[in-house]
């Protein structure tokens, strides 16, 4: 939790907060299943596409 000058405690917004990893992870596992090889990136590709330097 974040503080304030004064020393007093703030809710986080949830607005804020990330997905509990655990609870998407089904999810993502069910949506790569479906997904076509073609379609999926091998290392070198996604690199290559974000101009990623790997050296």
């Amino acid at each position: 939790m974040d503080t304030n000058d004064e020393g007093s405690v703030h809710e986080p917004n949830e607005g804020d907060l990330l997905p509990d990893e655990a609870a998407v992870l089904p999810e993502r596992g069910e949506r790569l299943d479906e997904t076509d090889e073609d379609d999926l990136l091998s290392t070198e590709e996604a690199v290559d596409r974000l101009g990623i330097g790997m050296d």
